[in-house]
């Protein structure tokens, strides 16, 4: 850049400064003006509005005062002539809404409230009342103002401000106080109408912080705070300075900024204090209010400093273009290019300096050239610039010059010498002076680097013998140049490449030949040392191969007058490619004989390759595959969005089937036929090259079989279990005495034949168990579980069992609660199996030891017992199928070696393990490891903590067995609801009522007693007259009223029973009897005996059941088990079901679900729309899905529940029946 530019530049840039700075103080000055200003309006506004609100508080006080005065000596009596007084200063008080008298209670005496409500409410908890009435004892009552935080009117619901002063009567005691209300309405009136006006924000403040009334501008605020709220949710009033306005030492009035949440200016506020009242008023503006004149002026100057701006720019353009076109060429010129002064030194100097000699711009401006010249040449330098100045030009000089490194390159120069300065640029020489250097020496770098290299070089002459040979065919061949020189080239070669290099030299053209060699293997002369093939069996030659390559030595007449070319060993190299062939052409024949397809893809999809077994499979051949996309192969929508997967994955990486293990997809053949299709896909790359190599497999047969198996498991599910069901059933109800009184004999035959048709059933379902998991089948009702209720109900329902073997059974935990993820039915049929085992295992009088414990993010479940343990040859096969660790422990123990085997399956499906620890001879420890649920989990189904956790068995009977009848108590006794606060009494009711069979639920309110009876069925309830939230008898006449409960026996058991027994008509209210503390426990055992006895006799008679099973010995055992309780109507078929069910009336259908003439669930639709609506229980051989258990009232599977379970699951589902208008 020239001095003219730098200087007019800078003169440019200090003009510019002193306008801008001018303009900043200018700006300054008048944003602190409008700041001021904006203070001082501030000001003004909050110091009139406090004034008005204070001149407005006075008035009402001066009518305070006057009705005080009216009242002394009358000692809390108000005459008429009081209410008269109160009404016409009521009326000259627009801003007040009530004058009111208050007397010592408390109590409204007379009220012109409208705020308050009518005469004789009771106002003793307001805090304008309680500031006078709650005085220390002795203390005279302070006769002055108080002025309380706004308050809510209880009737009217309107805000208001309560003002008081104290009644004193004669005795100088308090007898009350005289009330008025200010109107916050009012106050909102004569604020709205100034902020309208002045663009502000107004707010009024009580000493307690609360907010009376807010004013916003409008838009401030999408929902203003109102009357009643914090102060500080007011947007402006969010600093809390301005708390300060009411301490004592505090000036009158503060100013500050409003400061957003986030820390943001929003304006400016004034807080002026009311008087010495308990009350400030605060006004706010925001700053775009406050600065808009400000605003305006800084866009105006900020508009005319642009005008000037865009005029320089548009004066500069001209010449920094023009400056910028000369130094871009002086800075990309790849030469050396500077400008110097006379004495020689660096005025200026391009990029190209740094490149050539190391050093940079910056490095040579302010130095001289002639130092970086090499010293032989400096004085040669010093004559050129000499003549450069006199205006002299000169053209190609070349001088040596020193790099940064301390190199010398040669630089040939062309300059010009104008006003005392050098304008030159030079050209490196180097390259061309090392060429001609290297031209020099290339005869000997050839004979060098020939012998360095692995091949040697050799030449022959126009006799075709060996002129030359380098040194390197020593170790190639075993023999010196020497020994060949002279000789034929074919000396050292077998026949056959012999002959071959013979015909190739007689072409006279360039060769390449592999060709084999004899290597001597002796330091002797030619003689003995070179064999021909003949003799390749001495020991002194060793045949290697070799490649050759030469090209003719051609005369400049052009006659071949010889050969010259090179050699290299490639013996190894051979026997490697001779290997890959050979690995090659194995792979091959694997590929083409194994039975999967094989495709090898490119980048775009295109098919490189294919195996005859995917030609098979799709019924293509190869020749119509190669060069076409593979989605030809693939049905949609695989077939559209394969190339986009593809590329995406090329991409982004993601992957879906690459590198994944595989997946099942669907192919398509030649002839359009869809398949399924196992396919796996791996990335390879060849070279740089990327290809996928695809292995697919067609399943349609292993498919077709998969779901020949399912029909046959299902098929054998419901053929085993519908008659092992009824053979169960059967014996149950002759041992149970259907068919009258048995012989001992027969009886226990009976007996055994039941008990080991029970083991039968169990065998049919551990296998069935088994085939689902394996198959993936096993249906899991996830939800979060409390394990603590699991464990305790397996130790309940294994009491008997643990009797049996004298064992007992020892909880062991730090907790009543550990949730984790999964399914109630299955953990307990795991925690049952592994307890079961350990109490068979047992010895006599130990106890087994269940302990659950937390460990990390993880559940441990240990079941201990004290038996023999597992021996250490038995250790790897507990978990396997049908494995014992003993034969005669089937016979002595029982159990089908299963029960492990499917536990461990569904820990692991729950995310966790079973395992064990075990001493032989010390007992054995089974471990279950299940993950702790996560906080999300637990808030999607919260749980109490108790163990009625566990799911109803009648809303859900997918359960495990026979055991699981002893959870059935419930259902089997009948339920009575005790309604009763007292605790003590309510436990007492419950032990007395447990013995007698009954089971119970407590209430301790009517509300209480309501939740319950809406979940739960009931055959009779107990009650207390005195109950906490409503008297008992009222809730007898509200379940008489209500139509589910009229028939609903009634026992009021209470210390004023024969009193209200005397007075009221108890069979009215479905009273049976009265029962008066202390309880005569006979009669109430009496009374409930007659009472569920009744209801069943009036309200239960004979059920009317239709049964749909297409097996009639299943229908008759079914009968013969529901004879005294249900009429049965049995149906074969949904042909014959459907016309019996529109035409009958029905409480319960029986429903299987395998019907010869389709899907029992079909039935469902019809059912619904029964007039009679009718419960519906699925009982089949296949396991119900969770689904079908969902769309039912209960869902059972055959030979998985007993009949009593069957009997009892009715039983409660016709207690809790709708009815049709329910």
């Amino acid at each position: 850049m020239s001095q003219g530019n730098r200087t007019f530049i800078f003169a440019l840039l200090l003009a510019l400064t002193v306008l801008v700075g001018w303009a900043g103080w200018f700006e300054l000055q008048s944003w602190r003006a409008a700041r001021d200003a904006g203070a001082a309006f501030l000001h003004a506004r909050s110091a009139i509005l406090a004034e008005n609100t204070a001149r407005a508080i006075e008035v009402a006080d001066t009518a305070l005062r006057s009705v005080q005065a009216s009242q002394e000596g009358v000692n809390g009596n108000i005459s008429a002539k009081s209410e008269n007084y109160l009404r016409s200063l009521k009326a000259a008080l627009p801003h007040v809404e009530s004058l009111s008298l208050v007397d010592v209670g408390g109590t409204l005496m007379t009220g012109q409230s409208t705020a308050l409500g009518a005469s004789s409410l009771l106002v003793a908890d307001r805090d304008y009342f309680q500031y006078f009435a709650q005085r220390p004892p002795g203390v005279p009552i302070a006769d002055h103002l108080f002025i309380g935080e706004p308050t809510y009117g209880r009737l009217l619901g309107r805000w208001f401000v309560g003002m008081s002063r104290p009644l004193i009567d004669s005795r100088s005691d308090f007898a009350g106080v005289v009330l008025a209300t200010l109107s916050v309405n009012w106050f909102h009136e004569q604020h709205q109408r100034l902020s309208q006006t002045d663009a502000i924000s107004i707010a009024l403040i009580s000493q307690g912080e609360r907010l009376i009334d807010s004013v916003q501008q409008e838009g401030a605020q999408a929902n203003p705070p109102s009357s009643g709220m914090p102060a500080s949710s007011v947007p402006f009033l969010n600093n809390r300075m301005w708390q300060t306005i009411f301490q004592p030492d505090s000036p009158p009035e503060l100013l500050f900024e409003a400061v957003s949440p986030d820390g943001q200016s929003l304006g400016l506020v004034a807080v002026h204090r009311v008087a010495d009242l308990p009350l400030a008023v605060a006004v706010s503006r925001p700053w775009d209010a406050i600065m808009g004149d400000f605003q305006r002026g800084l866009f105006r100057d900020a508009g005319l400093l642009g005008v000037v701006l865009i005029v320089l720019v548009a004066m500069w353009g001209p010449v920094s273009r023009a400056t910028r076109d000369r130094d871009r060429l002086f800075d990309l010129s790849p030469d050396p290019v500077c400008i110097t002064d006379a004495a020689g030194f660096f005025l200026r100097a391009n990029p190209a300096w740094h490149r050539v000699l190391g050093y940079s711009t910056e490095e040579l401006e302010g130095i001289s050239h002639f130092d970086l010249v090499h010293p032989l040449d400096r004085e040669e330098a010093r004559r050129l610039n000499a003549r450069l100045i006199t205006g002299e030009a000169v053209q190609d000089v070349s001088l040596r010059y020193r790099t940064a490194t301390g190199k010398s390159v040669w630089l040939s120069w062309s300059a010009v010498g104008e006003g005392g300065r050098v304008f030159a640029i030079a050209r490196d020489m180097t390259r061309r002076r090392d060429a001609e250097r290297a031209l020099q020496k290339s005869e000997e770098r050839f004979r060098d680097v020939a012998e360095a290299l692995g091949e040697f070089i050799w030449e022959i002459n126009g006799d075709g013998h060996l002129s030359y040979l380098s040194e390197r065919a020593r170790s190639t061949l075993g023999l010196t140049p020497a020994e060949l020189l002279g000789k034929p080239l074919s000396t050292v070669l077998d026949t056959s490449s012999s002959d071959r290099l013979t015909q190739a030299i007689l072409r006279g053209t360039p060769f390449v030949m592999e060709v084999i060699a004899n290597r001597n293997t002796q330091t002797e002369n030619l003689s003995n040392a070179v064999v021909r093939p003949d003799l390749r069996s001495n020991h002194t030659a060793q045949m290697i191969w070799l490649r050759l390559s030469g090209v003719p030595v051609v005369s400049p007449d052009g006659t071949v007058v010889g050969f010259r070319g090179a050699g290299v060993e490639i013996t190894e190299a051979k026997m490697s490619r001779q290997a890959l062939a050979d690995s090659e052409a194995r792979y091959r024949s694997i590929v083409n004989t194994v039975v999967d397809g094989i495709i090898t893809i490119d980048e775009r999809g295109i098919m490189q390759s294919v195996n005859p077994a995917a030609e098979t499979i799709f019924g293509y051949s190869a020749r119509e595959l190669i060069g076409r996309n593979v989605s030809l192969l693939m049905s949609e929508p695989h077939r559209s969005i394969h190339d986009s997967y593809l590329s995406s994955y090329l991409s982004t990486g993601l992957r879906k089937i690459i590198g994944t293990g595989g997946r099942e997809v669907t192919g398509q053949r030649k002839d359009g036929s869809a398949f399924p299709l196992e396919l796996g896909v791996s990335e390879v790359y060849f070279g740089s090259q990327r290809f996928f190599i695809g292995m697919c497999r067609d399943v349609s047969e292993r498919k077709r079989m998969e779901r020949l198996k399912d029909e046959f498991v299902s098929t054998v599910s419901h053929e085993l279990r519908t008659p092992l069901t009824s053979i169960r059933g059967s014996l149950g109800l002759i041992a149970g005495g259907a068919v009258g009184e048995l012989p001992p004999k027969a009886k226990r035959l009976i007996e055994i034949a039941h008990s080991n048709c029970q083991r039968l059933v169990n065998l049919v379902n551990d296998i069935l168990d088994i085939q689902k998991i394996e198959a993936g089948g096993m249906a899991f009702d996830m939800a979060a579980i409390n394990l603590i209720a699991v464990a305790e109900r397996a130790i309940e329902e294994n009491t008997s069992y643990a009797q049996q073997y004298s064992v007992h059974v020892s909880l062991e935990t730090d907790y009543s609660v550990i949730i984790v993820q999964g399914d109630f039915n299955r953990i307990l049929q795991v925690v049952t199996n592994l307890l079961s085992n350990a109490l068979k295992f047992s010895p006599p009088n130990e106890t087994v030891i269940v302990r659950v414990i937390l460990r990390d993010d993880q559940v441990i479940l240990e079941v201990k017992d004290h038996g023999p343990g597992i021996s250490t040859e038995f250790r790897p096969h507990v978990f396997e199928k049908f494995s014992q660790a003993d034969a005669t422990d089937t016979r002595s123990k029982g159990g089908t070696g299963l029960g492990l085997s499917i536990s461990r399956a569904i820990a692991e499906r729950h995310g966790g393990d079973l395992g064990f620890e075990s001493i032989p001879g010390q007992g054995a420890t089974f471990i279950m490891n299940l993950p702790l649920a996560s906080p999300r989990q637990i808030q999607q189904k919260s749980l109490s903590s108790t163990s009625s956790e566990a799911p109803d068995p009648t809303q859900n009977a997918l359960r495990g067995n026979d055991s699981t009848i002893s959870g059935l108590q419930s259902l089997v006794m009948p339920r009575v609801l005790v309604i009763e606060d007292d605790p003590d009494v309510a436990h007492l009711m419950q032990m007395l009522l447990a013995n007698d069979g009954f089971v119970t639920d407590v209430a301790s309110s009517a509300a209480q007693a309501w939740d319950l009876l809406k979940n739960s069925a009931y055959a009779a309830v107990t009650m207390d007259v005195l109950l906490p939230d409503t008297d008992g008898l009222s809730l007898a006449r509200e379940l008489k009223r209500h139509p589910q409960y009229a028939s609903l026996p009634v026992i009021v058991v209470s210390a004023v029973a024969q009193e209200n027994a005397r007075r009221l008509d108890g069979a009215a209210l479905g009273i049976v009897d009265w029962i008066g503390k202390p309880i005569d426990e006979k009669r109430l055992r009496e009374a409930l005996r007659q009472s569920v006895a009744g209801a069943s006799a009036a309200g239960r008679s004979r059920l009317r059941m239709l049964h749909v099973e297409d097996d009639p010995d299943f229908r008759e055992t079914i009968s013969l088990l529901f004879q005294n309780m249900a009429d049965i109507q049995g149906a074969a078929t949904l042909a014959e079901a459907r016309p019996l069910l529109a035409q009958g009336h029905w409480d319960v259908v029986l429903l299987d679900l395998g019907l010869p003439d389709g899907d029992g669930n079909s039935l469902l639709t019809d059912v619904a729309h029964h007039p009679d609506r009718p419960q519906v229980v699925i009982f089949s051989g296949s396991e119900p899905t969770l689904e079908d258990a969902r769309r039912v009232d209960a869902a059972l599977q055959k030979s998985k529940i007993s009949g009593e379970y069957l009997l009892q699951t009715i039983r409660q589902l016709a207690r809790i029946r709708p009815t049709p208008d329910s």
